[in-house]
């Protein structure tokens, strides 16, 4: 029983982290999806350096995404 308790803190303390670090960065929607700054990348190295920029920026976003995703599919 103490093993369930423990294992029931941890996931709480996981998913208080998981908000405080990843749901806090939540970007506004019009930010997120601005229609008007999508352009084609230049080369291949370009791409690869606004996938990481947007990774780490909209990562809240995704994660929200993500999530949404997860609740509709079951």
């Amino acid at each position: 029983m103490a093993q369930v308790m423990e294992y029931a803190m941890q996931v709480r303390d996981r998913m208080k982290d998981f908000r405080e670090t990843r749901l806090a960065n939540v970007r506004p929607l019009n930010e997120f999806i601005d229609y008007h700054r999508i352009s084609r990348p230049k080369d291949t190295n370009e791409a690869v350096q606004r996938v990481t920029y947007n990774t780490r920026h909209f990562s809240g976003n995704y994660a929200v995404v993500i999530g949404l995703l997860a609740i509709y599919g079951l």
